[in-house]
């Protein structure tokens, strides 16, 4: 069995959607939820899917002791077993929808530094002993420190970080952040720009830029540039797509395989995400 470490931010999305009914006095919309839906967002939903692709993921992360993390708790089953309570919220993202069309996020989340970092150091070492390849999930809410990156950089295996917006930790074999994410770690608005500036600063890693319905743009180890086209598929929605795309990079890695058929393996992965309804 490919076993694969996941470590990073866990998270509960959850998504109203409903009709406008009125108004309120002061001229506000006032939405009927006629749906609600729940589903594990970040890393635990990059863990979801390295079990889909076949692998056996081993969770390391935190939930707080809270109604959003009970529900977390829920939605992920077996895969929370080695997940810590901590003492802050759990990471909660709330999408309202008017007649299928979004307007507005609500987040509670709380991105102070984890009170639980020696428990999850010590989860790490004890997961990795027969794992084959390591998915570092960082949005940036505090769970991810270097004293982390350190501990999965040790282990020699493959080593993927999905990095947030705000910063890219040294030492991965690989790297996957989308354009947006690109372009606010190198100030560069032109993807290849990105990821000249992001391969000069990690000249050992396989960067790859995802790029929504373009597919990825690739700089491998040697140096050469690709890019692959996403594969066609019948739109339905780009949530979850990186995780998808970072969890079978991930998944490739550990089973050995050459370095551009990881890549097609993980645009096969993020267009199975994009087909879910």
């Amino acid at each position: 069995m490919t076993r694969v470490l996941v470590v990073g931010d866990l998270m509960l999305d959850e998504t109203l959607n409903g009709p406008v009914r009125d108004r309120a006095h002061d001229d506000m919309p006032v939405v009927t939820v006629a749906e609600r839906h729940l589903e594990a967002g970040g890393a635990a939903r990059a863990a979801q899917w390295v079990e889909r692709l076949g692998a056996e993921p081993r969770l390391v992360g935190t939930i707080g002791n809270d109604g959003s993390g009970a529900a977390l708790r829920t939605l992920l089953g077996p895969l929370a077993l080695h997940v810590v309570t901590d003492d802050g919220p759990t990471t909660h993202k709330c999408t309202v929808r008017v007649d299928g069309v979004s307007r507005i996020r609500l987040d509670t989340e709380n991105r102070g530094r984890t009170t639980r970092e020696p428990d999850l150091i010590a989860s790490m070492h004890a997961l990795a002993l027969d794992a084959v390849a390591i998915l570092i999930a960082d949005y940036d809410k505090g769970l991810i420190t270097s004293a982390l990156m350190t501990v999965a950089r040790h282990r020699g295996l493959p080593l993927v970080l999905d990095p947030s917006g705000r910063r890219c930790l040294p030492g991965a074999s690989a790297i996957t952040p989308n354009r947006h994410e690109a372009r606010t770690l190198t100030g560069e608005a032109d993807p290849r720009a990105a990821l000249d500036a992001l391969a000069a600063e990690n000249p050992h890693t396989l960067v790859c830029i995802t790029l929504d319905v373009d597919g990825v743009l690739v700089r491998h180890v040697d140096g050469t540039t690709e890019h692959t086209p996403a594969i066609a598929v019948c739109l339905r929605r780009t949530v979850g797509a990186g995780d998808a795309f970072a969890a079978g990079l991930a998944v490739g890695l550990g089973r050995g395989l050459p370095a551009r058929d990881c890549v097609h393996f993980a645009l096969i992965a993020a267009a199975a995400a994009c087909e879910e309804r």
